[in-house]
């Protein structure tokens, strides 16, 4: 009887730590099989506006880093800018980001309720459609490159 009563806290620890390391494999493969497609990747678009101020060309280098479930989407260019944190949907074959906030703090006039951008491949290609890329012309469609091949995962590109 002894035995028992020295095997039970024994039992029990090991059942917690079964259950639990359990829970936390089911809720990091969730996680990884959020979206229908792996997105990770660093995406960017380089536009000119055809205009010059004082004597430079009018550009806009635009930056999205994709990773896991949020995204960061930055602009670089001759008096604009901006670095924002975006939330991520998929609607079918299309990734959609939403602005979340203002990665250094600035208040914006960004639209939290319409997407910031939407992306989709094409024919092994990347495009994106964003309003804040051809204010315009916001169903202009633009080709991105990519830090990664279609296809390609971070971990075989770390191999």
């Amino acid at each position: 009887m002894k035995t028992n009563n020295m095997l039970r806290p024994l039992f029990i620890i090991t059942l917690f730590i079964s259950i639990t390391a359990c829970k936390s494999q089911t809720s990091n493969s969730k996680v990884s099989n959020r979206f229908r497609h792996n997105w990770d990747n660093t995406y960017t678009l380089h536009t000119e506006s055809g205009e010059t101020l004082n004597g430079f060309d009018v550009f806009y280098d635009y930056t999205l880093i994709i990773h896991t479930d949020s995204a960061t989407f930055s602009l670089i260019g001759i008096q604009a800018g901006f670095r924002d944190k975006c939330f991520l949907s998929e609607k079918d074959d299309t990734l959609l980001g939403n602005f979340a906030y203002d990665l250094d703090g600035y208040e914006t006039s960004h639209d939290q309720f319409h997407p910031l951008f939407k992306i989709f491949k094409k024919d092994n290609a990347y495009y994106i459609i964003s309003p804040i890329i051809a204010p315009m012309d916001s169903n202009k469609i633009w080709h991105l490159k990519t830090s990664l091949p279609p296809g390609t995962t971070t971990t075989q590109k770390n191999q």
